[in-house]
């Protein structure tokens, strides 16, 4: 392996001008080349920033994703009869649109209320649960779903659970 100094050296002795030995700069890039060099990273990284971000957005064009709004949920997907008991949760995902759904997801959310909110405890047992309540799920249909929390949930004195259940996502197939 031939070192830079080496290198330098062998160059100089070969040209018999031991004199610009340590003159000559060999390997060692000028800082307009490093400039130049930096240039086309900074052209290169910038394309394919752009490729890159075009491609994603025509990709999200395609596969048509909306965000929701709850208020527009309950028009397409809704819940009927839910019931509440020790933790157990059932009831109903009824789809009121004239579409298909699919990978209709229910969130069961178990939040723990503290007896003391000034001094709440360390180990808050509350936990989120998502459910999937159907796979497909025909226009104007309806399926029930149930749910055990396991781990049982713990029944203590310093506070108690306030249960919610929603729609937490859905997929619709337009015809």
């Amino acid at each position: 392996m031939v070192t830079y100094l080496g290198l330098r050296f062998l160059v100089c002795r070969l040209a018999r001008r031991p004199a610009y030995f340590l003159s000559i700069n060999i390997l060692q890039p000028s800082l307009k080349e490093i400039t130049m060099n930096k240039s086309i990273y900074a052209l290169v990284i910038a394309g394919l920033s752009a490729l890159t971000i075009v491609t994603v957005s025509a990709m999200a064009n395609d596969i048509n994703i909306r965000v929701v709004e709850d208020s527009e949920v309950a028009r397409i997907v809704m819940l009927r009869n839910v019931s509440i008991k020790d933790g157990e949760v059932s009831g109903e995902v009824v789809n009121n649109s004239n579409d298909i759904l699919r990978n209709v997801l229910v969130e069961v959310r178990y939040s723990w209320r503290w007896a003391n909110e000034f001094r709440p405890g360390k180990d808050d047992p509350g936990r989120t649960v998502l459910l999937p309540a159907a796979k497909e799920l025909s226009p104007r249909a309806s399926v029930r779903f149930s749910y055990t929390p396991s781990p049982p949930l713990p029944k203590r004195n310093d506070g108690y659970f306030v249960v919610e259940v929603k729609i937490a996502g859905f997929e619709r197939i337009y015809y």
